[in-house]
């Protein structure tokens, strides 16, 4: 579906004029609104889809979307949401997209610039969560496989990628937004700007991470302070920052070399089930390792380690034993 619907076409509007100057400052105000350099790259993104969708330009879609009364937005994002169901998006991708057109739409009324109020529906998630990763077994053949690549700068990076996404837990974009000046390996610490956070927070280096990160450091080769830590080898973007997707691509890459499907995300769950095990089921220490915001998340990490509900479950259907 190219556009709304024919009635009610974005392309309609003025290519200038008040509508479209106020859409253009309403998405500035927005998207400065972010600290995070990548979610406001994805919800910019997202903006993006919907006028795509809408068969406009983003001003343009942004413009018409402001200036709509409540039925006619409301059925804009449903139908795009439709839209998605039809395509397969899981409901993860739906939500992201509902939640930013809300957004944008709830700043910009703060700002004066609609009176609208959107409530975009998003999807029922499953309450399951696979939280297990890859496994143990299943990083230490990736941590081997890494070290053991015969390009020594890719060998010493990509070990303490891995290293970071597991021993740390550290997502992908607190691994690529570490700057060399975030470092101290005399001290063992490093200061990591965590999801939705305004001030870095310090974290212990155990003597692994260390070593490795001082490997790293010695092909690095880079004196300045504000300079990233990790970079792109690659001779296309050789020395720039490795973004999140680069780091995805490098674990992805890894772990097909051991015959697994891992993404960053994975390692990190794998860390975070390994933790509990490993403290005896602390859920106080182990939401300080991974930072969670809840002791609940922690609790499912729990629950589908210990399998509870299969426990239970061999109980009940014991008793049906004649």
């Amino acid at each position: 579906m190219s556009k709304v619907v024919e009635s009610q076409q974005p392309t309609t509007l003025p290519a200038t004029g008040e509508h479209l100057r106020n859409a253009r400052s309403a998405l500035s105000i927005w998207l400065a609104s972010f600290r995070s350099h990548n979610t406001r790259r994805a919800y910019e993104k997202e903006l993006q889809a919907f006028a795509d969708f809408c068969g406009a330009e983003l001003d343009d879609a942004a413009a018409w979307l402001l200036t709509r009364v409540d039925p006619e937005a409301h059925n804009a994002a449903d139908l795009w949401r439709a839209d998605k169901l039809a395509r397969g998006n899981a409901p993860a991708t739906i939500n992201r997209s509902m939640a930013a057109l809300n957004s944008f739409v709830t700043s910009a009324r703060r700002g004066g610039f609609t009176t609208l109020r959107l409530e975009a529906k998003g999807e029922a998630r499953e309450a399951y969560r696979d939280t297990a990763g890859p496994g143990l077994t299943t990083f230490l053949k990736m941590l081997d496989a890494a070290r053991q690549q015969r390009n020594k700068h890719s060998a010493t990076r990509d070990a303490a990628i891995l290293l970071l996404a597991f021993g740390l837990g550290l997502r992908r974009a607190e691994i690529v937004a570490i700057n060399i000046d975030n470092i101290d390996l005399e001290t063992g610490r490093v200061m990591i700007l965590g999801k939705g956070k305004a001030q870095a927070k310090p974290l212990t280096l155990t003597p692994e991470l260390v070593e490795a990160l001082g490997d790293w450091m010695h092909y690095r080769r880079c004196s300045e302070d504000h300079a990233p830590l990790f970079v792109s080898l690659s001779r296309a973007s050789k020395d720039r920052r490795l973004t999140g997707d680069g780091v995805r691509k490098v674990i992805a890459r890894i772990g097909n070399q051991v015959g697994a499907k891992v993404r960053p995300h994975g390692l990190r769950h794998t860390a975070t089930t390994e933790a509990l095990s490993r403290v005896g089921g602390d859920f106080r220490k182990v939401r300080s390792f991974s930072r969670h915001s809840s002791l609940d998340i922690i609790a499912v990490y729990d629950d589908a380690r210990q399998d509870h509900a299969g426990q239970v479950a061999a109980i009940l259907t014991g008793l049906t034993k004649a």
